[in-house]
């Protein structure tokens, strides 16, 4: 039996990805395609069909031991990637009245303002 392996990133239409002869041949390929994508941050939907029928769906990888011995099993690798990047910085939280305007830069008429006083 031929099996067929599609692939479809997004919502964007299926394209045939490979063929097997085997189903656990198209399994494996599907599995480290699942993990590849993981690594690169893709949302890939791959779909195994036997002819025309659709038999299995694989959305997002799933873990057997063959996946977990791939030397993704460092302790520090996954708490870096879950940090958020964004710091806010003093001027983004500072308080400010209603009403004033956001302008960093002084007119002249207030600096000389400033001066006589």
């Amino acid at each position: 039996m031929i099996y067929r392996v599609t692939k479809q990133y997004g919502k964007g239409a299926d394209t045939l990805a490979t063929q097997f002869d085997n189903i656990n041949d198209a399994k494996k390929f599907i599995q480290e395609k699942l993990i590849e994508d993981a690594r690169y941050k893709l949302k890939v939907t791959y779909r195994l069909w036997e002819g025309m029928d659709l038999l299995q769906e694989f959305a997002e990888v799933q873990v057997t031991e063959n996946a977990s011995d791939s030397g993704d099993t460092g302790a520090g690798s996954g708490t870096a990637s879950k940090q958020s990047s964004f710091q806010p910085t003093p001027f983004n939280m500072a308080p400010r009245p209603s009403g004033t305007p956001h302008s960093w830069i002084k007119d002249d008429d207030d600096q000389e303002e400033d001066g006589k006083k």
